[in-house]
């Protein structure tokens, strides 16, 4: 059994004026236990609203089904939802837009903690995303922080729910190449130590190549390629996916070619 299933996904906004658009147009898609699943995609291609579906941020369309840990999550509601969704979090691109600005860090994290919420737990929490010494983060305030430092604090909010999954929505966009592998090191870590699967949404082919088991292309809302992350990259065939990996060079030249000497 997936550790994440999501069954024929839809979802259509309806907008004053003009016609219905569908964001997301029959979607399905499984992760398994302690595996990363890269969803890529141009910006515009329904990747972040299948995210929020996902979490029930947003509701799909009447029809669809996911399912966590074996639960039917799209059935649940109040504290039934908010107590299944406890194991499958959210870390999104911004990680500034999602703090309570008069919350400390330790306020942020003990409110998120599930059980434990001693300071020994908080600052062993911070000592995993390598925000160290703990002591010297607990009283400060986001926007005391670093973008490299906030998005290090999103991660560990969501580790506080001791997660299955973790949502990653292009978690590494904006960060410099410094920041960027110091956090996908990170991300790699913690899913060695605790087995934690990732849906990682990302633009970036690069990224996914470099961190995920399985990818999924999504174009105009429907997926139109997955499979093995090498095995895709190195002979797509949808003409879609081509075109992502000819508009992108890595340093041995074009990706396909470099992940096919991988």
């Amino acid at each position: 059994m997936p550790l994440l299933e999501l069954r024929h996904l839809s979802k259509t906004f309806v907008r004053r004026g003009a016609a219905p658009f569908r964001a997301v147009n029959d979607v399905s898609l499984t992760v398994e236990r302690g595996e990363c699943v890269a969803l890529v995609g141009e910006s515009g291609s329904g990747k972040s609203t299948l995210a929020r579906l996902a979490l029930r941020l947003t509701d799909a369309d009447a029809g669809g089904e996911i399912l966590l840990d074996g639960a039917y999550l799209h059935t649940l509601s109040g504290n039934a939802l908010r107590r299944a969704r406890m194991k499958m979090q959210p870390v999104f691109q911004d990680a500034s837009t999602t703090f309570n600005p008069r919350r400390t860090v330790r306020a942020i994290l003990r409110q998120a903690a599930v059980g434990d919420a001693s300071e020994e737990h908080i600052r062993a929490l911070l000592e995993r995303v390598e925000l160290r010494p703990a002591a010297t983060f607990l009283p400060r305030y986001p926007s005391e922080l670093s973008g490299g430092q906030r998005q290090r604090l999103s991660i560990a909010r969501a580790l506080a729910t001791e997660p299955t999954i973790i949502i990653a929505d292009e978690p590494l966009s904006g960060a410099d190449v410094s920041i960027r592998a110091q956090i996908l090191d990170l991300l790699a870590d913690l899913q060695a130590q605790s087995g934690v699967s990732y849906l990682l949404i990302t633009h970036d082919i690069l990224l996914a190549r470099a961190f995920s088991h399985r990818i999924a292309v999504m174009h105009q809302g429907s997926i139109v390629e997955h499979g093995d992350t090498q095995a895709v990259l190195r002979a797509p065939t949808h003409a879609y996916t081509r075109r992502l990996l000819d508009a992108v060079q890595s340093v041995d030249g074009p990706i396909g070619e470099a992940a096919g000497a991988a």
